[in-house]
């Protein structure tokens, strides 16, 4: 009787201790910081707080304008939690990049941490060149622009870039020159609108291997297997053209002219062709299929060869259906060669 009588007030004592102990806990905790990254902000159906970052790289990407690419590495709370939209403030010479999350209210998910990888691209048109810093979440990372990323005319204000093409500034010295398209080169059928005295830069594709005359006023981009990165399935490498600016790898077009190689079999590209006329050519001294036509309104020629079990598509597309950069895009099918 005496044992279960002490048995007894033991727990009861126990009881009376565990919640004076988190009584007091709670008045000795210090609230988080709004500004820590691990806060978090409930609403009524999520909660939103900050993204833990462990790296930051800057990845300087081959096109004109220049593009600054921002590699951001780091680990999600846990399996419900899911990255927001990217903030970008700029102030002088700093971006600073804020990297929300967002989380279901009330739901129960793995606990351990996620790792994330996500790519950020900075508003870098129109800056001058100089040296330049950038935080993602606290963690710090810089560039430098080698020259002013301005495009014809002078300094871009506020980033917006206006419709005039640019000369690229090319890694390495380009050979410039002016040319005409090739005598008897073909054209697409219907109106045209012939680019006379169009300036060429020799540009040489090294990842793979191919080297082609390219307008020196128009904008443009390669972009390679790790650039590409998901949003088309089994295409190595672009090269993308235009007299505009470009609107990104989940445009369509990707420009007035893409030079695409991939994986894929010629038949993968069926029902982009069809419709179109073919005839036989030749590009870089292989044999391949030609196609021209009009679909819904845009003018199209498509060139279309295999090597290396590669597949290789030069591809012009024109939404205004005038044969604009026709002439250009001919001279550049004229002009591609192997290294």
């Amino acid at each position: 009787m005496k044992k279960t009588v002490f048995l007894i007030a033991v727990i009861v004592l126990a009881a009376f201790a565990g919640a004076y102990y988190a009584r007091e806990r709670s008045k000795t905790i210090p609230q988080q910081s709004n500004a820590s990254v691990a806060d978090n902000v409930a609403t009524k159906n999520s909660t939103a707080g900050l993204v833990l970052v462990d790296t930051v790289e800057v990845h300087t990407l081959e096109s004109f304008p220049v593009q600054i690419q921002l590699a951001v590495a780091g680990n999600l709370a846990d399996g419900c939690t899911k990255l927001a939209e990217a903030k970008i403030d700029k102030s002088g010479n700093h971006f600073t990049v804020t990297l929300p999350t967002t989380r279901a209210a009330d739901v129960f998910c793995t606990q351990a941490l996620v790792p994330f990888t996500k790519n950020i691209s900075l508003p870098v048109v129109g800056l001058s060149k100089g040296d330049y810093t950038v935080s993602v979440n606290g963690v710090d990372a810089s560039f430098t622009l080698a020259s002013d990323n301005v495009l014809q005319g002078g300094l871009v204000e506020n980033n917006q870039a206006t419709d005039e093409p640019a000369k690229a500034t090319e890694p390495a010295p380009a050979t410039s020159k002016t040319t005409q398209p090739a005598e008897g080169t073909t054209t697409p059928s219907g109106p045209s609108a012939p680019i006379t005295n169009l300036a060429f830069e020799s540009y040489t594709n090294r990842s793979v291997g191919y080297t082609i005359d390219r307008p020196s006023l128009w904008y443009w981009e390669h972009d390679n297997k790790n650039d590409i990165d998901g949003t088309h399935p089994n295409v190595d490498d672009y090269l993308i053209m235009d007299t505009a600016p470009l609107a990104g790898l989940n445009a369509d077009p990707l420009g007035l002219v893409a030079i695409e190689v991939s994986d894929l079999p010629l038949s993968a590209f069926a029902t982009d062709v069809a419709g179109l006329q073919k005839e036989d050519a030749t590009v870089g001294g292989v044999s391949a299929a030609r196609y021209s036509g009009s679909v819904n309104g845009e003018q199209r020629v498509e060139y279309q060869f295999t090597r290396n079990q590669k597949t290789f598509r030069l591809i012009y597309r024109d939404a205004t259906n005038a044969g604009r950069g026709a002439d250009a895009f001919a001279h550049i099918v004229t002009s591609f060669s192997f290294n």
